[in-house]
């Protein structure tokens, strides 16, 4: 097996060089010809030393023979006695001969059996992805939050008008601290609203963080009644927040600058009354797709932001631009919003 080791040094020294060749030497059952104990007395060195000084000085290189793949000389790098005797003993068994890979090959066939459990791992998620898009689906049309109490509602149409992650903890956790305190009663609806399906909870590998919170927009149409429509629009008076909020459809027939920028039309379920003499404010968001979301709110009651998002991830636009509107009404015996 000796014929078959070469041993590489930088070292000049001849007697160092022979410590050297006679710490990896061989007998011809494979085993260490020589003891350190005995080299530590022959070369007057005591015997860490003697392991020491050969293994920061020198490596053993195994002859593998020829690759399996390209034909190339294959070698195998020992950097210690204990490697050298398992790469021996690989080079013994009778299947190693198809196991034998020159550096180069070795590192594709490794390339590609990452690119295959990469890919392998993609399917997956892709899989998993689609179960839990059609379980969501599933949720809306059984209507799912039709199930939840009061407080749970709102922590879903706190998520559904949020920008972001960060926007949906300050709404849902005090301080927008997840971990402070009453976050465990959050936590438990979130995942409530998980198992319902209603929302999907991404969460990273290893650490299970959270990395987005998904919905679906066909839930937020339902849930808050904002549709992708022209000229869709919801009214909320349910003791929580009091809003009148419409969605402007960009006007792609323009044709003159005369006409409006936005334009569209829509149909009122119930009365919208303004109350003379009152205050409201009013705010306006650009969305992705250049329509424009109006909302406007009773000056007195707080007020919640809300822009029509679908995707929750932390690299959203949240950009804001007010509009003027322009609305009056005759009647003054109706509640105002």
């Amino acid at each position: 097996m000796n014929d078959k080791i070469k041993i590489k040094t930088e070292l000049n020294d001849q007697q160092m060089l022979d410590l050297i060749h006679k710490f990896w030497e061989l007998d011809e059952n494979n085993n260490f010809l020589y003891k350190n104990s005995d080299l530590a007395a022959e070369f007057k060195m005591s015997v860490p030393k003697i392991s020491q000084f050969c293994l920061e000085n020198s490596k053993a290189i195994l002859d593998y023979g020829h690759c399996k793949k390209c034909g190339n000389k294959a070698y195998a790098i020992a950097n210690n006695k204990n490697e050298l005797r398992s790469l021996i003993k690989r080079l013994m068994s009778d299947s190693f001969e198809d196991q034998i890979l020159c550096d180069d090959c070795k590192s594709q066939e490794l390339k590609e059996r990452q690119e295959k459990q990469e890919a392998a791992m993609e399917r997956l998620r892709r899989e998993e992805q689609e179960k839990k898009l059609f379980k969501m689906e599933e949720a809306i049309k059984e209507r799912r939050w039709t199930h939840l109490n009061k407080l749970e509602l709102t922590i879903l149409e706190c998520i559904l008008v949020a920008a972001n992650k960060q926007e949906i903890y300050k709404r849902i956790f005090r301080d927008g601290n997840p971990r402070g305190e009453g976050s465990k009663q959050i936590w438990g609806i979130l995942n409530r609203l998980e198992d319902l399906h209603l929302i999907w909870l991404k969460r990273k590998p290893f650490s299970n963080k959270i990395e987005l919170i998904h919905t679906l927009p066909e839930l937020k149409r339902h849930v808050l009644g904002i549709d992708s429509d022209a000229g869709s629009y919801y009214y909320r008076n349910d003791g929580i927040e009091r809003t009148f909020a419409i969605l402007l459809q960009k006007n792609l027939n323009k044709t003159n600058y005369r006409y409006p920028d936005y334009s569209g039309i829509f149909e009122l379920t119930r009365d919208i009354v303004l109350k003379k003499g009152k205050k409201y404010k009013y705010g306006g968001w650009i969305n992705d797709d250049q329509s424009q979301f109006l909302k406007i709110t009773p000056y007195e009651q707080p007020y919640t932001d809300a822009r029509p998002i679908q995707d929750y991830d932390d690299q959203v636009d949240s950009s804001t631009k007010t509009f003027d509107l322009d609305l009056s009404s005759e009647r003054d015996d109706e509640p105002a919003f």
